[in-house]
């Protein structure tokens, strides 16, 4: 039967959404929270089947009130959904953004996914407010509504408290999904995080061989979380060294990513700076090129760091001009012992940086012109 039909289509598409949240996808090369199918996995699927039906509902409930001569009320809601989808996620792929006239597209318990929640309930809340107030239009004035709209109708009351109803626990049930989301660790952090909670760090390649990410380009959505989760990101040699031979391939291939993948059109760096999560970087005695370190503390010098230590690098001066117009208000711990023992060039521009950082405890300068 037409019920059936429709139940079954409901349930699909809401296993499709709830899929979004588990371990084995990915958004945005994050994978999701949940594990196996369990209650919580079903749980989700029946949260986004009444997100689907709702949204559904309400596209359907626009056409209905603004019939003419030429209705044109559901595609006009269509299009307004899409390119609202388009304007509030635009790290998402294509094919995420066409999700998003039906659904969110994200990951419902990820509150530090670059595809926020917030922004696909707005998009909701517009949509199922203005069907409703049409209605409300249609039979409080019914002969000026329909010199508009000659062919509108009045959906049964009962049809529209079932679809209130449906909207109110779709809410309920959204705002304890959030709620669990933000109270569940995520899963790959418990692999790679040392310290305690409060103080704990990341180190930058482990952490992404848990993400099962390819070469030593970060997820653009991993820093984010690092962020969220007050963590600290470890870069060392192996991490710098993997990340400047990244840089190389990204600048030597021929408009960008050679995969077309938007997840890959910007380097770790550009993640890192826009999620600003803590940083530390420590390279003892790293010796690269006058081009490397300039690329390197290009990106640093924008970072939100909190501990460096290049005791003994060979630090190119003209490195340090990018310090000029940044700061570093969270370092904590610094170290440039050696860095200046041939050549003071740069240095006053070090210490300029250095003189603002408020939070600044420990700091070693030995052996330095």
């Amino acid at each position: 039967s037409l019920s059936i039909s429709v139940a079954s289509s409901l349930l699909s598409l809401g296993l499709s959404f709830a899929s979004r949240d588990k371990s084995d996808s990915k958004i945005l090369g994050l994978p999701g929270k949940l594990t196996g199918w369990g209650p919580s996995l079903f749980g989700m699927v029946a949260l986004r089947a009444l997100e689907v039906g709702c949204r559904v509902f309400a596209m359907n409930l626009l056409h209905l009130s603004t019939r003419g001569d030429i209705s044109i009320g559901g595609p006009v809601c269509v299009a307004a959904l899409l390119v609202s989808s388009a304007l509030s996620f635009r790290h998402a792929a294509w094919a995420d953004k066409f999700a998003g006239i039906f659904g969110h597209p994200g990951q419902l318990l990820e509150p530090s996914s670059l595809l926020p929640m917030q922004r696909s309930l707005l998009m909701h809340l517009c949509m199922n407010l203005l069907a409703g107030a049409l209605q409300l239009i249609l039979r409080l004035r019914p002969e000026s509504y329909l010199r508009f709209f000659r062919r509108a109708k009045e959906l049964p009351t009962s049809a529209l408290f079932a679809w209130l109803l449906a909207n109110g626990v779709y809410l309920a049930a959204l705002a304890a999904a959030c709620c669990c989301g933000r109270s569940w660790k995520h899963p790959t952090l418990d692999k790679v995080q040392v310290g305690t909670e409060a103080s704990g760090e990341v180190a930058y390649l482990p952490w992404l061989r848990s993400l099962g990410a390819d070469g030593a380009a970060i997820p653009p959505s991993a820093s984010t979380l690092l962020a969220y989760e007050n963590l600290t990101l470890k870069i060392g040699h192996d991490a710098v060294k993997a990340m400047l031979e990244d840089e190389e391939k990204r600048k030597n291939t021929p408009g960008g990513s050679s995969s077309g993948d938007k997840e890959s059109d910007s380097s770790s760096w550009t993640y890192i700076v826009q999620s600003q999560v803590r940083l530390s970087l420590e390279l003892p005695h790293e010796q690269l090129n006058a081009s490397q370190w300039d690329d390197l503390m290009q990106h640093v010098a924008k970072t939100n760091i909190c501990t460096i230590g290049l005791q003994g690098a060979n630090v190119a001066g003209s490195a340090w001009q990018h310090l000029a117009k940044e700061s570093w208000p969270d370092l904590v711990k610094a170290d440039f012992s050696k860095v200046f023992e041939n050549s003071g060039e740069g240095a006053e521009i070090l210490m300029a940086t250095l003189a603002s950082c408020s939070l600044l405890e420990e700091l070693a300068f030995s052996d330095c012109q």
